[in-house]
């Protein structure tokens, strides 16, 4: 087992006519203790889901079922590459891993939706 197989879960989402396999990724985060991404592969999709839901549903796959296992890892990490997370959990992950995005970041569009002067802010008070 590698280090990325690891950080997978795989399972199936008992839902009726919506069961499917899902995958769950522990580092893909939503920003909410609320909700959980996981990825379904009858959608084909990482969706995000309200955990208090779904986790009673959910059943970890055992070694039997290796060759689904295999499938649903390659589906799963097609899926992650065009997989885009919102911004602001963007960047709250790379500040969990220590990473400093403040230099890369563009506020220009906040100033001007705030119309915020920087110039205003550094200017002294008479």
């Amino acid at each position: 087992m590698s280090i990325d197989d690891k950080a997978l879960w795989y399972g199936y989402l008992n839902s009726g006519d919506k069961s499917t396999p899902i995958v769950l990724d522990y580092e893909l985060h939503t920003g909410s203790d609320e909700t959980i991404y996981l990825f379904n592969f009858k959608r084909g999709a990482i969706l995000e889901y309200r955990r208090i839901i779904v986790e009673k549903k959910m059943k970890e796959l055992d070694e039997k079922e290796s060759a689904l296992i295999k499938e649903l890892k390659k589906s799963y990490l097609a899926a992650k590459e065009s997989f885009n997370l919102p911004k602001i959990i963007k960047n709250t992950q790379s500040i969990d891993k220590g990473k400093n995005n403040s230099e890369d970041e563009d506020f220009s569009e906040v100033d001007t939706f705030l119309d915020i002067d920087d110039e205003e802010f550094l200017r002294e008070e008479d």
